[in-house]
């Protein structure tokens, strides 16, 4: 079945997510397709963007450059 997703899309995930299990971000990744990027944070939490600030805006820069 084809992606609905066409829109290139980042998921930026906590390797030790407690909330949301780093297995669902590779499932996630697999229903987008082909145009999702998923970029594992490691010793990160659900809040990626405050437990590791710097590493999540190299990713998030990188994507959208």
């Amino acid at each position: 079945m084809p992606s609905k997703f066409e829109q290139p899309t980042l998921l930026v995930w906590g390797e030790l997510d407690q909330i949301f299990p780093l297995e669902l971000g590779h499932r996630l990744k697999r229903h987008i397709g082909d145009s999702a990027e998923l970029v594992v944070i490691k010793n990160a939490g659900h809040a990626v963007n405050l437990e590791k600030p710097k590493e999540f805006i190299m990713h998030l820069k990188l994507f959208l450059l």
